[in-house]
């Protein structure tokens, strides 16, 4: 016997965000943010990767390396995106669980990418500012106003130096915010996440009213959908069967009292010919309609024989 609880009903619990949207349907939510987020990890993965080539020029042999590792972790994160909006496309209630888990596998890669970038951002300051230096010094700058360019000179180590420390000091504070922002980004994407596979779960949520029995298009479903949910039950096993015997009809003893009168099938009052009886009219005579005027007596019961005229 199946010892699974029941799938729930109802909306998540009335301490998660999401349920104010749960009464729709979830599923374009979560196909959007399923977009969103898989091409949000692709660029930040391209841009990793393309650093990675940039800090090998340098010098910086190190750096390039963790920006290959980096990059790496920003495609994981793209994969499983692109697994959600494969989730949202086929409704599968296999495919939702193992993305709800994949999104919280997601919430520690981001978690770990932001944590990674901090620590790296003060740990290597040095040869983050000596790589930025090196790629500044002996460039061109140009002041520009309204009117256009007011001044150009070429930068020299000094000033490329005291740049890229400014740079690197804007930088301690954005990478904070950063790791804050996208952490709380993919929390909130997992709580979607599993959020539409609870819908997936509940037969009386919007994600499954093309699954009730008023809707359900019967063999019309393709292979890959789930089944609706109007399937027989058998019946339920009980130490008390029922041993009722089937119903046979109703059999009346009625009849009529001592009292009664004859039984007739006619109202009161009325006679052989009808209401008349009784008040001087005469009974109508019972002729057949195919006797010549003359022939043949009265009354239904002395009828003449037809005869064939010459």
């Amino acid at each position: 016997m199946d010892a699974r609880p029941p799938p729930p009903e109802g909306p998540p619990p009335s301490y998660a965000f999401v349920t104010r949207v749960y009464r729709g349907n979830m599923r374009p939510v979560v196909v959007v943010l399923a977009v969103l987020g898989g091409l949000w990890s692709l660029f930040a993965g391209i841009g990793f990767f393309r650093n990675a080539s940039y800090y090998n020029q340098q010098g910086a042999g190190s750096l390039g390396t963790i920006s290959i590792i980096l990059g790496a972790l920003y495609m994981a994160v793209a994969l499983i995106e692109a697994f959600g909006i494969f989730t949202g496309a086929t409704q599968r209630l296999k495919a939702a669980r193992i993305f709800s888990w994949l999104s919280a596998v997601a919430i520690l890669l981001v978690a770990g990418i932001g944590i990674a970038k901090i620590v790296i951002h003060y740990t290597m300051k040095d040869t983050l500012i000596d790589s930025c230096t090196k790629s500044v010094e002996g460039g061109v700058y140009v002041w520009s106003g309204f009117w256009g360019p007011i001044s150009s000179g070429r930068i020299d180590s000094i000033t490329a130096a005291l740049w890229c420390s400014r740079s690197w000091s804007r930088g301690s504070w954005s990478e904070i915010i950063s790791f804050l922002c996208t952490t709380f980004l993919a929390l909130m994407f997992a709580s979607i996440a599993f959020a539409y596979y609870r819908q997936l779960l509940d037969p009386t949520s919007a994600a499954n009213v093309w699954r009730r029995p008023a809707t359900a298009r019967g063999e019309e479903f393709p292979s890959h959908y789930a089944p609706p949910f109007n399937q027989p039950a058998p019946p339920y096993p009980s130490q008390f069967p029922n041993t009722a015997p089937p119903y046979a009809g109703y059999q009346s003893n009625w009849g009529p009292g001592p009292q009664a009168g004859p039984i007739t099938s006619k109202p009161p009052g009325y006679e052989a010919w009808g209401y008349g009886a009784g008040t001087g009219e005469t009974a109508p005579e019972h002729k057949d309609p195919f006797l010549a005027p003359g022939e043949g007596g009265q009354g239904s019961q002395q009828q003449q024989p037809q005869t064939a005229r010459p």
